[in-house]
């Protein structure tokens, strides 16, 4: 993981800032996912593709998925493959059934993998590489949309 990078998004998550950041590298993605769990209280939404290995293998990101459940933070999962590819993600989803994780079957136009966390914190992608993604840290104008 980027360490510079996670350091200024946790710093931007700490001030509750409305500022957009740029993330569209799988590290960066990792980075920003993992405030997200870090710092959400209540809930984290993902729709996603299938929880790439590029991303969820991440071990400070896995980390803070599994601090945000032991918080009792509602995670709920939602993919648009056949499988989960991270094999951490596999197994921690497979050892903990709470966290709910279904399989997409719908059509969206355009598609647009996101997360979002407590009606304040967003990630999504303008794209379904996740080459042109953008966060938020604190902008419930632009999450809660996501949220509902």
């Amino acid at each position: 993981m980027c360490e510079d990078y996670r350091l200024a998004v946790d710093k931007l998550f700490e001030l509750q800032s409305k500022e957009e950041i740029s993330n569209g590298k799988p590290e960066h993605a990792a980075a920003f996912l993992a405030t997200i769990f870090k710092y959400s209280q209540k809930y984290v939404f993902l729709f996603c593709k299938n929880l790439a290995a590029d991303v969820f293998e991440d071990n400070f990101l896995v980390e803070q998925v599994k601090k945000a459940h032991d918080r009792g933070v509602t995670i709920k999962i939602l993919i648009s493959d056949e499988a989960v590819e991270s094999p951490q993600m596999r197994e921690f989803l497979k050892n903990t059934p709470v966290v709910s994780i279904n399989k997409f079957l719908g059509t969206l136009t355009p598609a647009v993998h996101f997360a979002v966390s407590d009606g304040r914190a967003l990630r999504r992608e303008a794209d379904h590489n996740g080459k042109r993604a953008i966060g938020y840290a604190n902008c419930p104008d632009r999450a809660q949309p996501f949220a509902d």
